[in-house]
């Protein structure tokens, strides 16, 4: 059984035609009740998901006549958690077709108008165009903007917002109920891939149809050659970023926007492909005073069963030896070791930016000069990437260890992180102990097209990066264990509370208004669970300034702000006596 969400009629009806050609197979396409209403009711919390779950089981069967049953309706798009709960064993495709072109299209057919495109006026339309023009989503009414922020949308700005809103719930939701029974397909490629997605539904057919392409905006009266500027920042506004990730060519200008090629040979993205023998992958160490771990870190590099390509070392300045010992490796690797000594310290966010620029390699990924790699490290988080052309960035689970490296603990520990698409977790550090996926294998252009680390940032310059990688990318897990991170206290914990608090609060200000795209309700649930972190980090600088007041290393006036600053996030929790504690002696003030 399956389902082919997406966001417009002309991509569903084209596959509905096409597959219902091959043997085995019977694709309806909107068969009835198409679910108009019904599916953004769901949406809005009016109807509940056990009313469309009884229609659904009511009208909808496994097979009919033998053949394996097969929906494209884009009313699915917005219930998939309820087709999942229906029809468990159910899989999905997601039809992907450029947000140029739908939000062209839609225009054109004058959605949210309360009118269609062959009538005026809302009485003249047919039955059925009535249903689309009441059951067409509404930005409010799903919560994922205000009543007054979606009022003053116009009618283009709204079809932008829907093909974006659309194709973040169904990814949400695949990733979430069926991450792994769901195919990507972007409807501009059909026939190039048609005989893979075929195969992965266990179809065989002598010959493989072609399909008609409904696809085509037509370039009157609206087609988006003709748009105008504020109208190409609207949809950069509301689509950009998930153009930048499924059409990552779209922004090239060619006689103002006309024939735009979307896809390079792959036709995923526009990153190396992990096929090919060549590919050349960058890893780069930083090193300050860690001559004692330094040797075992390189010497983990050095002995990948997937051999890097190029060994950046960047050393910021360090005063124990260490510079010799990168330089020793340096003279007997000529060819593969890439030495960068720092004449100051300069700290670790400069310090990654300047190896980063360095890099020759397609792909990159780091160690820090205290952790080690396992020597399969590079060639399995590689292979992760090549068996899943839809991610970007391969992680891996690691070990803790200590000062002695000792193993004494696992980063993820009887649990799987998020993978997929995080970027909402990687903003709210919804990970294992809070720490972020590290080590990443990534492709060098992302890195380049996101912009490197932030070197305002002497703590979380990871923290930073990762929303922003996140934003854009999607990750990849494995839970074997590819690498060691050492713990000791000259580590970020060394920091004082303060020094965390503010780099915090710093990265959560920069990267807020990446949330402007995300659903209200989603967003509001992200921004608590980060501001309750930032609280606790704020009580916790205050805590540590009240004990410092007595040695005078810390003003009381330090103490009063870190703790205003926590009441800024939890009003609530104000404490009278948590005040005394900052304004009186301690003498004075009895516990």
């Amino acid at each position: 059984m399956f389902f082919i969400v997406s966001t417009g009629r002309s991509g569903t009806t084209t596959i509905a035609e096409t597959l219902s050609i091959v043997n085995g197979c019977v694709c309806l396409h909107e068969p009835p009740p198409e679910l108009i209403g019904e599916s953004s009711a769901y949406r809005y919390g009016v109807i509940k998901a056990e009313e469309i779950k009884k229609i659904l089981l009511e009208t909808r069967n496994s097979t009919i006549n033998n053949s394996i049953y097969c929906e494209s309706n884009q009313t699915l798009s917005l219930i998939i958690p309820v087709l999942v709960e229906a029809f468990p064993e159910a899989q999905y495709i997601w039809l992907i077709r450029n947000g140029l072109d739908v939000v062209a299209s839609t225009y054109q057919k004058q959605w949210y108008t309360g009118h269609s495109e062959n009538h005026d006026h809302y009485e003249e339309c047919s039955l059925i165009e009535q249903a689309w023009i009441d059951g067409r989503i509404e930005g409010d009414r799903c919560g994922d903007m205000s009543p007054d922020e979606w009022s003053k949308l116009d009618r283009f700005g709204r079809c932008c917002w829907y093909w974006s809103y659309v194709n973040r719930i169904i990814e949400a939701d695949l990733n979430e109920h069926a991450a792994e029974r769901f195919r990507i397909l972007h409807l501009e490629e059909i026939n190039l891939k048609l005989p893979e997605i075929i195969d992965w539904m266990g179809l065989k057919t002598p010959v493989i149809p072609q399909a008609k392409r409904h696809n085509v905006a037509k370039r009157e009266p609206y087609h988006w050659t003709i748009w105008t500027g504020q109208e190409r920042a609207t949809f950069d506004y509301w689509c950009g970023s998930l153009m930048d990730r499924f059409y990552p060519t779209w922004r090239t200008t060619k006689e103002e926007w006309k024939g735009i090629e979307y896809f390079d040979s792959s036709g995923v993205h526009s990153f190396p492909s992990l096929k090919e023998n060549s590919l050349k992958i960058s890893v780069y160490i930083t090193s300050y005073n860690q001559k004692k771990y330094l040797i075992e870190a390189i010497e983990s590099v050095l002995a990948q069963t997937l051999p890097p390509s190029q060994v950046i070392i960047v050393d910021d300045c360090s005063s124990d030896g260490s510079q010799e010992v990168i330089a020793a490796y340096a003279s007997r690797y000529p060819e593969l070791i890439t030495p960068i000594y720092h004449t100051c310290n300069q700290g670790i966010a400069q310090t990654r930016i300047d190896a980063l620029q360095a890099v020759t390699g397609d792909y990159v990924t780091y160690v820090d000069g205290d952790d080690r790699y396992l020597p399969t490290k590079l060639e399995k988080e590689a292979k992760l990437l090549q068996q899943n052309p839809n991610a970007q960035i391969a992680f891996s689970n690691n070990y803790y260890m200590t000062v002695d490296g000792i193993h004494f603990g696992v980063w993820a520990e009887g649990e799987v992180p998020p993978h997929g698409e995080v970027f909402c977790q990687t903003f709210a550090r919804e990970f294992p102990k809070r720490n972020l996926f590290r080590m990443e294998l990534i492709p060098y252009a992302a890195l380049k097209k996101i912009g490197f680390h932030d070197p305002k940032l002497k703590l979380y310059e990871d923290f930073d990066i990762r929303i922003r990688l996140s934003k854009q990318y999607r990750t990849i897990y494995s839970n074997e264990l590819l690498s060691e991170s050492r713990i000791h206290n000259k580590g970020l914990s060394s920091s004082d509370a303060a020094q965390h608090l503010a780099s915090v609060q710093y990265v959560y200000r920069k990267n807020k208004p990446l949330l402007k795209d995300i659903n209200v309700k989603k967003r509001r649930e992200v921004q608590q669970k980060l501001e309750e972190w930032i609280a606790d980090i704020a009580k916790r600088a205050a805590e540590e300034a009240i004990e410092d007041i007595q040695g005078k290393r810390r003003s009381r006036k330090q103490a009063l702000k870190c703790y205003f600053q926590f009441l800024q996030y939890k009003p609530n929790k104000f404490d009278y006596k948590f005040i005394l504690k900052i304004i009186l002696p301690k003498w004075m003030y009895k516990r």
